[in-house]
């Protein structure tokens, strides 16, 4: 009886040594502002490895080289915190899959600045706003997601609504196909904003307002790509809506027919217009287009001008081109401008002109047919 003690005895503590290394320690941020590679800035004095969660609780936390804690929480812990994290280069890898948390607890303000480097989560539930304000504004960089879930605004407690928002103005932001859906207001108010030179690109569809009185917002502005597998509502109760001015719709997926967009999605167009790239796919609209203030540019053949025994044909518009100068010649497929003192020659396409540059002395040939696309769908 005691060898069969002392063996179970031996089995228990080499179970507990066996799991205590996968405990995550909590390192916690202790500075007004700082490095997060330097140890001094934490407590305990060490730099968050791959077994801690990092809490930058208040304060500025900036990054310039790797980081790789376990996890890493902002603005957390406490109501009414206000933390910052700035990361201008390196890479940020987040160990646990749900490891990533911003703005957590009431009133706290968490915000994530992006202006390079990159940042890699891995599967699991990262939190933009949970009972608190998430922020992740991204000017540059990458950031690369293969989360199932990822959630802004994730919760609601009595007067606490949690907000969560994810705001491109530069950059890439990409989420796997290995998820499910990416909710955009869970039970709080979440909003995707992309403009400038951001990109959007979200491989699994975007879930707006998921539950009963959610608030879900799209917004592609300013030349800002947001390209998604689909888009659709989540509870009928709250507000659900995407709003294009000056931005750029596009699918993307493994499949070539792309349906359901903004299904149950009040969908607007603002001054700035809105462009729909299909990427050869067939692609479906769901929701009506309402409140438009601006245009839908569409791509349309308008004029095709190409060479037909020496003739600038238009076969589409029905309106010739011409040649203007003289030492001028055409074949069939070419037309050869002069160059040298002939700096008049030119052939007018419409609209516009192709001349000969002055300082030309070897003329120029054209092997060409001219295609002008352009169309303008009008909204009251």
């Amino acid at each position: 009886m005691k060898t069969i003690t002392a063996k179970l005895l031996l089995s228990v503590i080499a179970a507990i040594c066996a799991i205590a290394p996968l405990r995550a320690d909590t390192i916690t941020w202790n500075t007004s502002s700082g490095d997060v590679n330097t140890a001094a800035n934490w407590s305990p004095a060490q730099v968050p490895g791959a077994s801690d969660v990092a809490h930058v609780q208040t304060g500025s936390a900036s990054m310039s080289d790797d980081f790789s804690p376990y996890a890493l929480w902002i603005a957390s812990a406490a109501d009414g915190n206000v933390a910052d994290f700035t990361q201008t280069s390196g890479t940020l890898t987040v160990g646990a899959s749900d490891g990533l948390v911003i703005g957590k607890n009431g009133y706290s303000y968490g915000r994530y600045f992006m202006k390079g480097g990159s940042l890699s989560i891995p599967g699991g539930q990262p939190l933009f706003g949970d009972y608190g304000y998430g922020l992740l504004r991204m000017t540059g960089g990458t950031v690369s997601s293969s989360a199932s879930w990822p959630t802004l605004g994730h919760s609601v407690y009595e007067s606490i609504i949690g907000s969560g928002i994810i705001d491109v103005r530069g950059g890439t932001f990409e989420q796997s196909d290995s998820g499910t859906s990416l909710c955009v207001g869970e039970h709080g108010f979440g909003l995707v904003s992309v403009g400038g030179n951001g990109v959007m690109r979200s491989r699994i569809p975007l879930w707006l307002g998921c539950y009963d009185n959610a608030v879900g917002r799209v917004v592609a502005k300013d030349g800002g790509l947001l390209e998604i597998s689909g888009a659709y509502q989540g509870s009928s109760s709250g507000e659900k809506t995407a709003l294009f001015s000056g931005g750029t719709l596009k699918p993307c997926g493994s499949t070539d027919v792309a349906t359901g967009f903004f299904n149950g999605v009040a969908t607007k167009i603002g001054a700035g217009g809105m462009t729909v790239d299909t990427a050869g796919k067939t692609m479906t609209l769901a929701a009506p287009l309402t409140d438009a203030v601006g245009n839908l540019v569409q791509s349309n053949l308008v004029h095709r001008w190409s060479f037909s025994s020496g003739s600038l044909a238009d076969s589409v518009g029905s309106v010739a081109a011409r040649t203007v100068g003289s030492g001028i010649s055409t074949a069939d497929d070419q037309i050869t401008l002069p160059g040298g003192a002939h700096d008049s020659a030119r052939v007018e396409l419409g609209d516009g002109t192709v001349t000969v540059l002055p300082d030309s002395s070897d003329g120029l040939t054209l092997e060409m047919w001219a295609t002008l696309h352009s169309k303008t769908l009008n909204y009251d």
